[in-house]
């Protein structure tokens, strides 16, 4: 065996099939095998393997278990003369293993090399050449100060600034992305050090083989694409105590002069720090729409309140002894859950489900407001008017939040994509599919193909000035007729200013990454179900909540009645403490969302013969059908 081929996958189907298939797009005769290490995805990935790709080599682990364990587990296992750690995530050129290959046998003192990557938006990753962290370049890169001049070597030590990037060069770490080396070499050294969990340990793996006396070389003759962010987390506390603790465990392991243990505490403190800022503007973006919404609704109905007061009463202070300051904040934080409920401040919305959630949270207040006693209810003329208020004013707040992230000013997000399509007439036709489906305000401009015909505008030598006539701001590659490699080299040609995605082999699912610091994402023609949306898992939860607190004051007429079991009435209990959920149907089947085990089975409703109720129900959720199948299984359960 030439090359062996470890992946290690959690949760990123789509990207270990793409993947895959570039990899067998590869033109070369080298022997190779392929070790997908599974760290217990719940995305079906495993099933996905055995169907497609039953001659992988498959480890499927029961339990995240990192990724240097993971990476050791298929290492021991392989036989090749060299062997590649690549991402999931990645898309590799036809040539990359060939000419990696012949570069590793023709190079002197080989230990090991990294090739050029770009990001889904085409830009240079710089994780492609990087220095070791070191007290200086890691200070660098925690306070940004590698920015102010990315080609010195001395402020962008940590990045290697100072090298081209078109230039094969003697570098110090490979990222773990894409790690090809001489495998007796990596299992001489034992591997991943697995005190890393996710980051750091291709910096550890890197400075032991220039232990061994060995080199490693970044080398930009082949390129490929890394979904930068889709295997890990968002950049959030967890990511950035994680990847900069990495930084401190290698200086730590490997440096133990004087200067580093003086260091060490200042890193440490920085990583708190940054962490903390993290978590502030993290709760800042999510919180500052309802935030504002509570804080304008209740300034409108305090200034009509000091109206009112002098207006109809003649008196400036006569709400000075009523509760109504504390009604108004607890009506108004009522709406405001009532919308959240709805959606309303989610990146993705239904209106319906918002007014939904506002109509449902303003009959709540009244009801409240006609079972409080007469001392403790304020006016009902100020909540007529918060209702007339809040009808006018949340609509007006998200249409703004729609301007303020590049939509139009309307309560529908209308920012549309102009697409082209790079690939044959049939594969155009099945993407123009998947765009409607995915985004209903995409506008399909046309194809450009690899041949000239009636159907296309024109072939794929001239896509660089079709999009700029037509300006298009999206392009779409079915990789299933343009290699890899020349997708590669239009994406570094155009450049950021489009946005690219990636069609699969069969053109049944799409991948991209418009920007290196956000996550891959995915569409695909799979079934939309709406027990899958952030609306309706909390619909349901808030169900399970309200039912099961109803459900276990009427037990014991229903444990009478023979209607419920003793074990029911426990579930009602786990159910309130978010361990089960009252419906559920069978996990078994993995083309339905997962969802937690129930206190009572849908497959009760489908011995009636009554259809395919979990199915049904998985992609039409909703309030009334969750609760029209309980009350069904109450009838009939023994």
């Amino acid at each position: 065996m030439d090359i062996s081929i470890v992946i290690v996958n959690y949760n990123v189907k789509f990207f270990l099939r793409q993947c895959i298939n570039s990899i067998y797009k590869s033109v070369t005769d080298l022997k190779y095998d392929i070790w997908v290490v599974d760290n217990n995805s719940q995305d079906q990935s495993v099933k996905m393997i055995e169907e497609e790709f039953p001659l992988i080599n498959l480890i499927s682990n029961v339990e995240n278990i990192g990724f240097s364990k993971a990476n050791n587990l298929a290492l021991k296992k392989t036989s090749g003369k060299y062997i590649l750690f690549l991402n999931p995530d990645t898309i590799v050129s036809e040539d990359t293993l060939d000419l990696a290959y012949k570069f590793a046998e023709q190079s002197m003192n080989f230990g090991a090399l990294g090739v050029k990557m770009i990001d889904g938006a085409g830009n240079f990753h710089p994780e492609s050449k990087r220095g070791f962290p070191t007290i200086w370049n890691s200070f660098c890169r925690m306070t940004g100060l590698y920015k102010l001049s990315p080609d010195s070597r001395v402020l962008n030590g940590y990045y290697l600034g100072h090298l081209d990037e078109e230039e094969t060069s003697e570098i110090e770490v490979l990222c773990g992305a894409f790690f090809f080396a001489n495998n007796q070499m990596v299992k001489k050294i034992g591997g991943f050090d697995e005190d890393y969990f996710m980051y750091g340990e291709d910096i550890d793996l890197s400075f032991q083989i220039l232990k061994e006396g060995k080199l490693i070389y970044y080398y930009p003759k082949t390129s490929i694409i890394h979904f930068k962010g889709e295997s890990g987390k968002k950049l959030d506390s967890t990511y950035l105590k994680s990847f900069y603790g990495s930084m401190i465990t290698f200086l730590r392991k490997n440096y133990s002069g004087i200067g580093t243990k003086l260091f060490l505490p200042f890193l440490s403190l920085a990583i708190i720090l940054k962490a903390s800022f993290s978590v502030i503007n993290r709760i800042v973006g999510k919180y500052l729409w309802p935030l504002l919404d509570i804080l304008l609704l209740v300034s409108f109905l305090e200034f009509i309140k000091n109206i009112w007061a002098v207006y109809y009463y003649a008196d400036p202070s006569y709400f000075d002894s009523s509760p109504i300051i504390s009604t108004i904040f607890i009506f108004s934080f009522i709406w405001i859950l009532g919308l959240y409920i709805g959606g309303k401040y989610d990146s993705k919305y239904r209106l319906k489900n918002i007014f939904f959630g506002y109509a449902i949270s303003s009959f709540l207040i009244f009801f409240i407001y006609a079972l409080l006693p007469e001392y403790l209810r304020s006016s009902r003329f100020l909540t007529m008017v918060g209702l007339a208020i809040g009808t006018v004013l949340f609509p007006l707040t998200l249409a703004f939040k729609n301007y303020s992230t590049g939509n139009s000013f309307s309560l529908i997000k209308r920012k549309k994509s102009k697409i082209i399509t790079v690939g044959s007439e049939k594969s155009s036709r099945t993407l123009e599919e998947l765009i409607s489906r995915n985004n209903e305000h995409a506008v399909l401009m046309g194809n450009v193909n690899t041949v000239r015909d009636d159907f296309s505008f024109g072939i794929i030598n001239d896509l660089g000035t079709i999009v700029r006539e037509l300006k298009v701001n999206e392009i779409i590659f079915s990789s299933s007729d343009i290699d890899n490699q020349e997708i590669l080299t239009w994406m570094s040609k155009l450049g950021p200013t489009y946005s690219y995605r990636i069609a699969s082999k069969d053109n049944f699912s799409l991948v991209s990454s418009h920007s290196s610091k956000k996550q891959g994402e995915i569409s695909t023609l799979d079934i939309d179900f709406r027990l899958n949306e952030l609306v309706s898992c909390r619909i349901k939860r808030g169900f399970d909540i309200t039912a099961s607190i109803i459900l276990l004051i009427v037990s014991p007429f229903l444990l009478l009645f023979n209607k419920v079991t003793l074990d029911n009435i426990w579930g009602f209990v786990l159910t309130l403490f978010s361990k089960k959920t009252l419906l559920s149907y069978n996990n078994s089947d993995n083309n339905l969302p997962s969802i937690k085990s129930g206190v009572f089975q849908l497959d009760t409703i489908n011995s009636r013969h009554e259809g395919d109720i979990a199915f049904q129900y998985a992609k039409n959720y909703s309030l009334l059908l969750e609760f029209e199948y309980l009350l069904k299984i109450l009838v009939h359960e023994k």
